[in-house]
C-alpha cells in the first residue's frame, strides 16, 4: 500500500510541477499542519527503507526500527509495519515486488537484490507465489473452502493468505527482476554482463512452467490460485484474468527491454 502511495504521490507532484494539477497542491496532516504534495513524496522516500527493511546484520536492527527478538527471517522487506500484533510485521509474504514495481526509487538496489533472492529460494513457487514464508507458524498451504472443521486456522478456507500459491504476484515478482535488470543495464563492463545474464536466465526460466500449463489447460489460462508446491486447488478459479493479465504485462516490459540486453551483451562478446 505504501508503494502505491509513493506512485500516486509521484504522479501528483509532477502534476502540480507541471501546472496541470489544478486541485491544490497541499494537505492537511493529521496535526493540522498543511503539507504539499512534493513534501509528502519526500517523506515517504526518506522513511521506508528504515522502516521496512529487515537487516541481514542483527547489529543494523536499531537503525531499522526491527525488535530482534521478533524477526523470523532477515534479508527481506517486511509485509507491514506497525501491526497490533507486533509479531506478524515480520512476516516474510510476496506483496513486495508490487511496490517494487510501481515505485522502485523506495529501494536500495543491494538490498533488493538479496530480498528477490530469498523470495526466489522460499516464495517462488511452481507456478504462483507462496502467500506466507513456509517457516512462518501459520503456514497453512492448501485452501479448502468447504473445511468445516473446528480447525481456526484452516476451516471456511479462512487460510485464503496464508500459503496458498497466487498466480497474479508472479507477474509482479517477474517485473520486480525486470526492474533490476534495469538498473544492470545502467552499469558497465563485465559486472553488467553478469547480472543481465542471470537475471535474463531467471526469467526465462519461470516462464517454463507457465508455458506447459497454458498449453495443457482446458481453459487456455492460469488459475487464481494452487496449493502447495503447484498442486491442484478445488477452489480456485481454473482461468483468472489478473493471473494472466499481470503475466501479459511482465512479458510486455520483457520485450520492450529485450532488444537493449542484447546490445549489453553483444558489446562485450
Amino acid at each position: 500500500i505504501v508503494g502505491l502511495q509513493k506512485s500516486a504521490l509521484r504522479w501528483i507532484s509532477e502534476l502540480c510541477d507541471s501546472g496541470r494539477w489544478t486541485l491544490g497542491d497541499t494537505v492537511v496532516a493529521p496535526d493540522g499542519a498543511r503539507v504539499t504534495y512534493r513534501q509528502w513524496n519526500q517523506l515517504v522516500q526518506d522513511n521506508f527503507e528504515r522502516y521496512f527493511w529487515i537487516p541481514l546484520d542483527p547489529q543494523d536492527d536499531a537503525e531499522y526500527h526491527v525488535n530482534s527478538a521478533l524477526v523470523n527471517r532477515r534479508g527481506i522487506y517486511r509485509d507491514t509495519y506497525g501491526s497490533s500484533a507486533e509479531w506478524t510485521d515480520y512476516q516474510f509474504r510476496p506483496n513486495i515486488p508490487i511496490a517494487m514495481t510501481v515505485a522502485p526509487e523506495l529501494f536500495d538496489s543491494e538490498h533488493t537484490l538479496v530480498c528477490l533472492h530469498k523470495m526466489c529460494a522460499v516464495l517462488a513457487a511452481p507456478l504462483g507465489m507462496r502467500t506466507l514464508d513456509p517457516m512462518d507458524m501459520r503456514y497453512r498451504p492448501y485452501y479448502n473452502n468447504s473445511d468445516d472443521s473446528g480447525d481456526a486456522l484452516v476451516a471456511q478456507g479462512i487460510n485464503y493468505h496464508q500459503g496458498p500459491e497466487w498466480l497474479w504476484l508472479t507477474g509482479y515478482y517477474l517485473r520486480a527482476l525486470l526492474q533490476f535488470m534495469r538498473v544492470a543495464v545502467e552499469k558497465k563492463g563485465l559486472e553488467a554482463e553478469r547480472a543481465l545474464r542471470t537475471v535474463y536466465h531467471e526469467l526465462h526460466a519461470n516462464m517454463v512452467n507457465l508455458k506447459h500449463h497454458i498449453a495443457s489447460s482446458a481453459y487456455a489460462g492460469l488459475p487464481e490460485l494452487t496449493n502447495k508446491d503447484g498442486a491442484h486447488c478445488h477452489d480456485s478459479c481454473e482461468s483468472q484474468a489478473w493471473s494472466s493479465g499481470c503475466l501479459i504485462i511482465a512479458l510486455h516490459e520483457m520485450a520492450q527491454l529485450e532488444v537493449t540486453v542484447h546490445q549489453v551483451l553483444d558489446s562485450h562478446v
